[in-house]
């Protein structure tokens, strides 16, 4: 729904020419009701908690309050990366976000149609080797990319050189941070 909003308004406009071209009165204000409804019951269903938001201002908040310097930032879907800019940009304007890895363009010049947009980060590690002693992962729309491309295995090969430390849950987001050092054996 959200990458289709921009054909919204011609659709509003096309159903409007539609229902006033009707024209018994009944058959127009029967028309009506019944859009207004099917909208109705959409609107209600999406503000009132059926579709969960992601909460990236506080995912953004809590990358950058932990963060340190040196410490890089990945977006397994580059996509991502939008929001928590936006955040970022908006909420610590004193503050610095990590330094984004992947997309590794500089914060306010992520393009949209370039090609590094469309570079998965397996394509874009195998020739750019990272020395930032922690990374940040920030995973969203998990279930889609769980579903593409393996989850636990994207993991692995992509972050073998990192030791997992910690990770935390937000409202449709997770965040989970890397570090470079020696990994602690595995208690099992």
């Amino acid at each position: 729904s959200r990458f289709l909003i921009i054909a919204l308004p011609p659709l509003v406009l096309l159903a409007a020419s539609g229902v006033q071209s009707l024209k018994p009165t009944w058959l127009k204000l029967t028309t009506l009701l019944l859009l207004l409804g099917l909208s109705g019951r959409g609107l209600l269903a999406w503000y009132t908690g059926e579709f969960p938001k992601e909460n990236w201002k506080a995912a953004t908040e809590y990358v950058i309050d932990n963060s340190g310097p040196g410490d890089g930032l990945v977006f397994q879907a580059p996509y991502v990366r939008i929001p928590f800019e936006y955040y970022a940009q908006t909420l610590h304007s004193q503050s610095r976000p990590p330094q984004p890895v992947f997309p590794s363009a500089f914060w306010g010049e992520l393009d949209l149609i370039s090609p590094q947009f469309s570079e998965t980060f397996r394509e874009w590690s195998a020739r750019n080797w990272q020395d930032h002693p922690r990374l940040w992962l920030v995973l969203s729309h998990e279930d889609i990319e769980r579903a593409s491309s393996g989850h636990a295995s994207w993991l692995a090969e992509n972050l073998r050189r990192y030791c997992f430390i910690r990770e935390r849950v937000f409202a449709g987001i997770r965040v989970m941070l890397y570090d470079i050092g020696p990994c602690a054996p595995d208690p099992t």
